[in-house]
């Protein structure tokens, strides 16, 4: 009696597709990391016009980046011109010959449409892949960018119209401008088939973003649901008239999103981020995750997260009007209790806080200081000197 793994399956493509868009979530849930920085990036549609398609704001302008995602098991394969841009060597010999139609439905073909149909607010279209391309691709890619001489180039530029069909006639330079939103990203390694260390790769990817650092077991589970959070954003049905808001939440994936992911309270970091917190996703991140270690519930987080903030604002009003020696000494006090606090008994430390606010009444800053903001003036310790 034959065993099931000892006959030859006689269809694989299912598992070989499912593999392909795996890989395509992996690009699109990196791609979303960025958001972490609060700079340029604000959302990631996942399967939405493209395999994905990244929004930034700049100068007060909405842009958009589209990619595609392309991979090889072969690691040494290098995509052909007459893959890429559906052009081969009768381009220099015989022109006429070229099949216009192979150019408009290959790779930069259907990424050149996001060129022509978003004009000035698409600002990339991109081809992602783990493996390189041949030598006159890149040559042909170097050359739209720079506008140099290139006859490929040149056959793009002057058959535009007839390639795309388009009425009315597309001025030259919009079209070279166009041309000029083609990129390629080779050699992507985490979207290789086979690679297996996204959680390695988005470990970094975090902590290069927003300063947070994870443990290995952290950043495992952080990886997988990373990777579902954009599963389920690419297979979600959008109706035809979607609006923008309804886009945004249906395959958009944003800064809440990623809190999400992150276990990091909402509520925290905005509180954080409107004090002028800096680094308030790390300083979030840090208090989260060692309160939770210690059993808080998320009242207790957010209070901390207020009472950090107080001091902080405390100190940068004292700052200049406090005696130097006082104010000096207030620090120290509270950089030494939070050094001795274990960070899980709430009782010494409400015990140490209350025998500190007796010795601080007989100073000048006495009056001015509470328990709750040098409750908040220890969790700032902790978190600038790294001990959380």
């Amino acid at each position: 009696m034959p065993e099931l793994h000892e006959i030859a399956t006689r269809e694989s493509d299912g598992r070989r597709t499912i593999d392909r868009y795996r890989l395509q979530f992996l690009a699109a849930a990196y791609a979303s990391l960025q958001i972490l920085d609060g700079k340029e990036i604000d959302r990631v549609f996942c399967d939405f016009q493209d395999d994905f398609v990244v929004r930034r704001h700049k100068a007060g302008q909405r842009s958009y980046h589209f990619y595609q995602v392309k991979t090889k098991e072969k690691r040494n394969y290098q995509w052909t011109l007459a893959e890429s841009f559906g052009l081969n060597k009768k381009v220099f010999k015989a022109p006429a010959k070229i099949d216009l139609e192979k150019v408009r439905d290959s790779f930069f073909g259907k990424l050149l449409q996001h060129a022509i149909n978003f004009g000035p607010a698409c600002n990339e279209s991109a081809l992602l892949t783990n493996v390189h391309f041949k030598d006159d691709v890149e040559t042909l890619v170097a050359a739209l960018h720079n506008g140099d001489e290139n006859p490929n180039s040149k056959f793009l530029i002057e058959k535009f119209q007839q390639i795309f069909e388009q009425t009315p006639v597309i001025p030259a330079e919009v079209v070279i401008e166009h041309l000029k939103k083609l990129n390629i990203y080779p050699n992507t390694t985490y979207i290789a088939p086979g690679n297996n260390d996204f959680a390695g790769v988005a470990r970094e990817a975090i902590y290069k973003y927003s300063e947070i650092d994870l443990s290995h077991e952290e950043i495992a589970e952080i990886a997988q649901n990373l990777v579902t959070l954009v599963l389920n954003k690419s297979f979600k049905k959008i109706m035809r008239d979607v609006s923008e808001s309804e886009l945004d939440e249906q395959a958009g994936i944003g800064i809440d999103d990623l809190l999400a992911v992150l276990s990091i309270s909402k509520v925290a970091y905005m509180t954080l981020l409107k004090s002028g917190d800096e680094k308030a996703l790390k300083s979030a991140s840090i208090i989260q995750r060692r309160l939770r270690e210690a059993g808080a519930e998320e009242n207790m987080i957010e209070y901390c997260t207020r009472q950090k903030v107080a001091w902080d604002v405390w100190i940068r009003d004292k700052r200049h009007s406090a005696d130097e020696l006082e104010f000096n000494l207030l620090q120290q006090n509270v950089a030494q209790l939070a050094k001795s606090w274990n960070g899980s008994n709430w009782d010494w430390l409400k015990s140490e806080l209350a025998l500190l606010i007796i010795k601080l009444k007989k100073t000048p800053l006495g009056d001015s200081v509470n328990q709750d903001l040098l409750f908040g003036g220890v969790f700032a310790t902790l978190i600038r000197s790294g001990s959380l």
